[in-house]
């Protein structure tokens, strides 16, 4: 849904309440939790800041647009990288039989999703 839609509903419905509500206010001597009569800007700006649709729209907005960066993120390709090394031998005994050992392994891999259906 149009976030816009929700804004000028919600802001046109918190004007009316407050509009019917601070004559019959003003004529009992009531006044907001403010301890004042709310002007119709700050009963528009109240309802727009805490109407929970357009706090709910926003977030939804918000989850959309981190799903859009995830499935272009998940179109990039991949790579790693691996080593590993060793040592091994006798370390006690130093003739020439046995002697010292080394190893080593190393790997890069690289991948790219080209279609997924």
């Amino acid at each position: 849904m149009n976030i816009k839609i929700f804004i000028k509903a919600g802001a046109l419905s918190m004007a009316l309440i407050c509009g019917l509500q601070a004559p019959a206010a003003a004529q009992s001597g009531q006044t907001s939790p403010r301890g004042r009569l709310l002007t119709l800007k700050e009963c528009t700006d109240y309802a727009i800041e805490n109407n929970i649709s357009l706090i709910q729209s926003r977030l939804d907005e918000e989850a959309a647009e981190i799903d859009l960066l995830t499935a272009k993120a998940g179109m990039l390709p991949s790579v790693s990288a691996s080593t590993n090394q060793g040592v091994s031998g006798n370390w006690f005994n130093n003739s020439a039989a046995h002697k010292n050992s080394y190893n080593g392994s190393y790997g890069v891999s690289a991948s790219w999703t080209l279609l997924r259906q």
